[in-house]
C-alpha cells in the first residue's frame, strides 16, 4: 500500500505528494497533489508503487472523496 506523505514522480518528472491513501474494494487508491501546482491533483489506483492507473470513474471518485472528507472530519 502506498503510504500518505510519500513523494512519487509521475509523467515528465513531476513530483507529487500522496495526500490520502485508502483501500476500497480490495484495491489501494491514492489522492496525489503536484508539489509545484496544487491544482494538479487526482486519484490513482495503485496496482503497485510503480504502476498507477488514473481513476476516471465518477462513482469511484465520489466514494473516495467521501472517505477523504470523513477522515478529515474525524
Amino acid at each position: 500500500m502506498v503510504k500518505e506523505g510519500s513523494i512519487i514522480t509521475l509523467g515528465n518528472n513531476h513530483k507529487y505528494i500522496v495526500i490520502f491513501s485508502t483501500v476500497f474494494n480490495n484495491d489501494n487508491y491514492i489522492f496525489v497533489s503536484n508539489i509545484d501546482n496544487i491544482i494538479d491533483s487526482c486519484f490513482y489506483k495503485a496496482n503497485d508503487e510503480k504502476h498507477l492507473e488514473l481513476v476516471k470513474n465518477n462513482e469511484i471518485i465520489n466514494v473516495l472523496l467521501k472517505q477523504y472528507k470523513d477522515r478529515q472530519n474525524s
